[in-house]
C-alpha cells in the first residue's frame, strides 16, 4: 500500500535540495516566492503539497527548471499514491498503524479530542471509525472489520517489553465528541481500569496552563518518527529537528499532566456527571 507520509516527506526533501543547491534560505526562498516563511517549511517538511502552479513558482525562483521533468513525475506520484490511500479499507488502515506499533519499544500518544485507539471500547472505537468510513463512502462491513482490526491492536499492550504513555484531556473526554453519554460513561470507566505496569496514563486537568500551542494529537513511536492522523492519511515525521520539536512538546505536557489517583479522582467526577445526566461540557 502506498505510504502517502513518506512520499509527501520525500517530495519536499527533492524541494529543499533544491533551495538549498540555489543558496536560498527558507527567508530568502518566503520572499521570492512572495509566501509566508512557514509555508516554505511547511513544504519541506511534507505537511503540506503544494499545486503545480506553487511547484512552477518554486522552479523558477531556484532557477532550477532543468529539474522540472523529476519533479513533476513525483509530484504525480505523490497525487497517485494519495488518491489510492484514500481507497484503502478501514483494516489496512489499522494495519499500517500496528506495523508501526509492533516494530517500536516505547510509545507516546497525545490525544486532546479523542480517547486513544489503543485504550477505546469496541462501541466508542466504532462511532470514531464512523467518521472515516462516512467520509469514504465505506461499507457497514468495512467499518466492523476495521473496528476488529482496532480492537486486535490493543494485544500490543500486552508486551511487557514495550513501554507506553499516553496522555488524554480532561476537556476531550467531557465533550463527548462523537459518543453519547452511555458510550462515553462506559469508555471512562475502562480507562480507570488501565493499569498494566508497562502502561502510563495522564490527564491533562481541565484549567491548566498547557504552556505549549498545538491543537493536534501524535504518536510518537521511539524517537524515530511521529504520526499524526490527517482525515485522508497518516502524515509520517521522521526529521530530526521535527522529532526533537514534538518529543519536548511532550514532556511538557507530561509535566503538566496528572497520574494515578489524581486522574482516577478527575474519570470519577466525569462518570458521576454523566451518571446524574448533567452537561458533562466543561464550564
Amino acid at each position: 500500500m502506498p505510504d502517502v507520509s513518506s512520499s509527501r516527506a520525500d517530495f519536499g526533501d527533492s524541494l529543499r535540495k533544491l533551495r538549498r543547491g540555489a543558496g536560498m534560505s527558507v527567508n530568502q526562498m518566503a520572499t521570492a516566492a512572495g509566501w509566508p516563511s512557514s509555508k516554505v517549511v511547511m513544504i519541506e517538511s511534507g505537511q503540506e503539497v503544494p499545486s503545480s502552479g506553487e511547484v512552477a513558482t518554486w522552479l523558477t525562483a531556484t532557477s532550477s527548471m532543468y529539474a522540472a521533468s523529476e519533479i513533476y513525475e513525483q509530484l504525480i506520484a505523490l497525487e497517485r499514491d494519495f488518491h489510492q490511500s484514500r481507497g484503502q479499507s478501514g483494516r489496512a488502515l489499522q494495519l499500517r498503524r500496528l506495523e508501526f506499533e509492533e516494530r517500536a519499544l516505547s510509545l507516546r500518544v497525545f490525544e486532546p479530542h479523542f480517547v486513544p485507539g489503543l485504550l477505546q471500547t469496541p462501541e466508542y472505537a466504532r462511532l470514531r471509525l464512523q467518521v472515516r468510513a462516512r467520509l469514504h463512502d465505506r461499507s457497514s462491513g468495512d467499518l466492523e472489520d476495521a473496528v476488529a482490526m482496532r480492537m486486535a491492536r490493543q494485544e500490543v499492550l500486552r508486551r511487557k517489553e514495550m513501554r507506553f504513555h499516553f496522555l488524554v484531556a480532561e476537556f476531550g473526554l467531557r465533550s463527548g465528541a462523537y459518543a453519547d453519554k452511555a458510550v462515553m460513561q462506559r469508555q471512562v470507566r475502562f480507562l480507570q481500569g488501565v493499569s498494566a505496569d508497562n502502561v502510563k496514563l495522564g490527564v491533562l486537568p481541565v484549567g491548566v496552563e498547557w504552556h505549549v500551542n498545538i491543537d493536534h494529537g501524535f504518536w510518537m513511536f521511539d524517537s524515530s518518527q511521529v504520526l499524526i492522523e490527517t482525515l485522508t492519511a497518516d502524515l509520517r515525521l521522521t526529521q530530526r529537528s521535527e522529532l526533537e520539536d514534538y518529543e519536548r512538546v511532550f514532556n511538557i505536557l507530561a509535566d503538566i499532566a496528572v497520574y494515578g489517583n489524581q486522574a482516577e479522582a478527575i474519570f470519577a467526577k466525569i462518570t458521576s456527571d454523566l451518571d446524574s445526566d448533567r452537561s458533562v461540557g466543561c464550564e
